[in-house]
């Protein structure tokens, strides 16, 4: 839903520019209301997008799965099961 929005609100900022308009009003793209309104001028959008951010409406905050994401994956312990290990085969016959 944020990428969704985030496309919207770029579309939304193209078309304000194309009109001569120099404030419009975005979507909250914190994934977690109904899009709130938030106003801001042509040029506050071009500041968050340089900052490649998100708008938020006051008070709200980045949607979880865009929150502080591991810089290192998780590497996970993998220990073969016994099917795995029998190529599928039923166990006990080789």
């Amino acid at each position: 839903m944020t990428d969704a929005l985030v496309q919207i609100n770029d579309r939304l900022a193209r078309a304000a520019r194309e009109g001569g308009l120099v404030m419009a009003t975005f979507h909250c793209e914190c994934g977690e209301c109904l899009a709130a309104d938030v106003p801001l001028s042509l040029d506050e959008q071009d500041e968050i997008r340089a900052r490649e951010d998100l708008i938020f409406a006051p008070g709200h905050d980045a949607p979880r799965s865009y929150r502080a994401m591991p810089t290192q994956p998780e590497v996970v312990q993998y220990e073969a099961s016994e099917w795995e290990l029998n190529r599928g085969r039923p166990f006990g016959l080789t």
